[in-house]
């Protein structure tokens, strides 16, 4: 399932398996919906709305933009480079300097200013393989899917959530704009969405697919993984994303 939050009260969301609603979008993002064939429900891969209005969508061959904030955007420009395909894109609406974006390539990703304690999680997870997928939210919050171990920095009551059925987890989304929403996804297609009660009619329609496009391997994120151990070493509790290899700045 894709599942982006947007700046006032707008958002898309995608069941994966052929449906898609959204409400509030900038015109051009929804005129593509409707008339483009390249992004139609079934071939979105990936779908970012930026707290400047600015917007990311990413089809199974196409891509398209709209005004997107400056560092992230050298990122996405520096991947063009390389055949991967973007899969994800995470934002803290608080500071947009931070952020994090997945590839289908097993060693391109890019990141920037990510919260200290979500960087120090991610080494005591272990040598490479200790999670799969990486979240961020609203004001330095943070989720890490991991096989074997989830970690995160969230709301009380997403915590809960997360605590029921956690080796089930197979994703989880933040809003950027607001700590106490998110969308928790679990292996069989079910899911817990902590949203605005006006978005509730829509969220239901989603509650029919079993599909989920947001399954990533571990082996994605290897080089974070890598990337962090070597940044714990270099800065020893003052750690900030600077790397030049994988990274964007």
């Amino acid at each position: 399932m894709i599942f982006a939050f947007g700046p006032n009260q707008s958002y898309y969301f995608n069941n994966g398996d052929g449906k898609a609603y959204w409400e509030n979008l900038p015109e051009k993002l929804e005129k593509l919906l409707k008339e483009e064939k390249h992004y139609v429900a079934k071939h979105v891969k990936c779908l970012n709305l930026f707290p400047n209005g600015g917007w990311y969508i990413q089809g199974e061959k196409d891509h398209d933009s709209y005004d997107i904030p400056e560092k992230i955007n050298a990122a996405i420009i520096a991947n063009y480079g390389t055949k991967a395909t973007i899969t994800n894109i995470e934002v803290d609406a608080t500071n947009i300097d931070r952020f994090y974006i997945g590839t289908t390539h097993t060693d391109t990703i890019y990141a920037h200013d990510m919260p200290h304690d979500c960087l120090m999680t991610a080494l005591a997870m272990g040598p490479r393989g200790g999670f799969s997928k990486v979240s961020l939210g609203h004001n330095g919050t943070w989720v890490l899917i991991g096989p074997a171990l989830n970690n995160y920095n969230i709301s009380d009551e997403m915590t809960k959530y997360m605590r029921k059925d956690p080796d089930h987890i197979v994703n989880v989304v933040l809003s950027p704009y607001d700590s106490q929403h998110g969308f928790i996804e679990y292996h069989n297609g079910n899911f817990d969405a902590f949203l605005p009660e006006q978005w509730h009619a829509h969220v239901d329609e989603l509650k029919h697919s079993k599909t989920s496009i947001f399954l990533h391997s571990v082996a994605q994120n290897e080089i974070f993984q890598a990337v962090v151990a070597g940044l714990a070493k270099k800065a020893e509790g003052n750690i900030k994303s600077d790397i030049k290899s994988a990274f964007a700045k």
